[in-house]
């Protein structure tokens, strides 16, 4: 585990070096927490001038965004025979710097040899783990436990039993929203259904607990009622509903297959 305190070598470097490393760097250095060097660096008022902190960050820039020779002939040599990524990582860069020396240096990657690296990239069958079956040495351990999920722990956000939280079904399709409420870990009922059978029982087979008010967050006992699958098909068909209406929804579908037909005869040309 980290250490808390600083020795007095470790003072007497970051006196010394406290404008030209970050606190994060000299704590890594330490094995000490961040916070353990900054705390220190305020306290004693060794702070890093903004002009050098700028300067160092614009050097870093140049570094990472500008191209020599020898890099440029690092990716012509190799952009056919690895992937980007494993180039940028090579050389020091961004893979958006390599792709945008590749379109800079007019290198195209045949489209063969990017399937051929991703080919390359899968996993294969039969493929074993370097790590299966060994066992997590007992010093690794005790210098990452403190990151590990105690027993019993939960997220800050885990909810509790008697929450009530609002879903879609398919919330890309408009569909109406439902209060769902948690009654155990784990568990979750929705509302209305809940209340209905708190009153009235279990929800038979073949049946569903409706709004009548047709309001799906207006989950009182009043508002709810029990009918059939049936009797809930005969109450949304679309003949319910004006003779325009009908009328106006019938032609929007067959103008939607039309169109779909359409669509798919130019998807077939394209292929052929």
């Amino acid at each position: 585990m980290p250490k808390t305190k600083l020795t007095s070598e470790n003072i007497q470097f970051i006196e010394s070096n406290y404008l030209i490393m970050s606190g994060n760097q000299m704590a890594k250095l330490f094995n000490v927490d961040r916070q353990v060097v900054n705390r220190f660096k305020r306290k004693h008022g060794l702070i890093t001038p903004k002009s050098v902190i700028l300067e160092s960050v614009a050097e870093i820039f140049r570094n990472k965004t500008t191209s020599t020779p020898e890099v440029d002939d690092y990716i012509k040599n190799n952009y056919l025979l690895m992937p980007q990524k494993r180039i940028a990582k090579n050389i020091n860069r961004s893979n958006t710097f390599v792709q945008t020396r590749l379109r800079q240096l007019n290198l195209v990657i045949p489209q063969e040899v990017i399937n051929s690296f991703k080919k390359g990239s899968q996993i294969k069958p039969g493929n074993v783990p370097v790590n299966k079956g060994k066992k997590m040495s007992s010093e690794l351990r005790d210098k990452i436990s403190h990151t590990f999920f105690k027993k019993g722990h939960s997220p800050e956000n885990t909810l509790y039993d008697g929450a009530i939280v609002i879903r879609h079904n398919h919330k890309e399709r408009n569909s109406p929203p439902y209060k769902w409420l948690r009654i155990a870990k784990g568990k979750w009922v929705m509302l209305h259904r809940h209340i209905w059978a708190q009153a009235n029982g279990k929800v038979p087979d073949g049946f569903i607990v409706v709004f009548k008010d047709r309001n799906t967050m207006n989950c009182d006992i009043n508002n709810l009622e029990l009918i059939s699958f049936e009797e809930n098909m005969k109450r949304n068909t679309i003949h319910n509903y004006p003779e325009d209406i009908v009328k106006a929804v019938q032609t929007r579908s067959q103008l939607t297959k039309v169109i779909n037909k359409i669509k798919n005869q130019n998807n077939d040309k394209k292929q052929n």
